[in-house]
């Protein structure tokens, strides 16, 4: 028993003379070879939305309630971020949802509508969006008045919303919604009175939200990529 415990008390002092960095590489390199049994590799996983066999689509011009429009920009928007994701997709531009609905007769877009649409425009299914901006909310923060300090917020709020139809049937076979917000201004009064404003987001605040808010709407019809391991 003596000579154990002389014994372990050695390694003990062997061990603590190893500069820690020895350890580290030791352990890593220990992790490394365990590991190498495997290696990653990357998973397609196909859109859930797949147009490649739908033939052509219509693209009707997306409506909003913005002052100025921004209708034309945000269907350049959705169209360019379509071609993106399924390249090949033949897309007729069939013009401003008015217009169109005059060509066929009908007062509304309906099931009657899009038939009739299809059948003028030879489509054989129809997208339209809609973007719809909501009033600016002004928000105040009064909880430090009793320190002479307040603050002012205001919000642009939107909800951009598309849906695809079958023109053949008039059914609808996809939709989607989104909603983003943008501030807008930032005012701020101080104790010694004096006042912050921060209004950039002012600037051009109804395109600035569209990008974003097509790339977020049209995520269904991008494939996706996962990482995971495999035997080598």
């Amino acid at each position: 028993m003596p000579q154990n415990k002389r014994y372990n008390r050695r390694m003990t002092k062997q061990l603590l003379t190893i500069p820690l960095g020895r350890i580290l590489i030791s352990f890593i390199a220990a992790l490394s070879i365990g590991c190498s049994s495997t290696t990653t590799q990357q998973v397609y996983h196909p859109p859930r939305l797949e147009l490649a066999g739908r033939g052509t689509v219509g693209l009707i011009e997306f409506s909003d309630n913005a002052a100025p429009s921004v209708g034309e920009y945000l269907t350049q928007e959705f169209e360019t971020a379509l071609y993106a994701a399924q390249a090949d997709i033949p897309i007729l531009n069939l013009g401003k949802l008015g217009a169109v609905l005059h060509e066929v007769g009908e007062p509304e877009l309906n099931f009657r509508a899009i038939q009739k649409i299809g059948q003028r425009y030879n489509a054989d299914s129809i997208v339209h969006g809609n973007m719809v901006y909501s009033d600016i909310e002004t928000d105040f923060d009064l909880k430090q008045i009793h320190q002479l300090k307040a603050r002012v917020k205001q919000t642009l709020r939107a909800k951009l919303s598309i849906s695809f139809h079958d023109t053949e049937s008039g059914a609808k076979f996809y939709s989607n919604s989104v909603g983003w917000n943008r501030k807008l201004s930032n005012i701020q009064l101080d104790a010694q009175g004096n006042i912050r404003v921060n209004d950039d987001g002012r600037k051009n605040a109804y395109e600035k939200l569209v990008p974003d808010m097509v790339h977020d709407v049209t995520r269904d019809l991008r494939g996706t990529y996962t990482t995971r391991r495999v035997p080598k």
